[in-house]
């Protein structure tokens, strides 16, 4: 079962991280291409219950 904050340990950690995002210390700086997707590992954990 995931934590409400995933993929934070805590409500902290998510309240940081989102202060970073809205002062602009975090930036992307171009759109995402269909090669950056398919470079990129999956963010959730696999859900079990698919593979049943």
């Amino acid at each position: 079962m995931l934590r409400k904050t995933f993929p934070f340990c805590t409500r902290r950690c998510q309240t940081i991280d989102l202060g970073r995002w809205f002062q602009e210390d975090y930036r992307i700086l171009r759109p995402a291409t269909l090669e950056d997707l398919a470079d990129a590992p999956s963010a959730l954990p696999e859900d079990p219950s698919e593979n049943s």
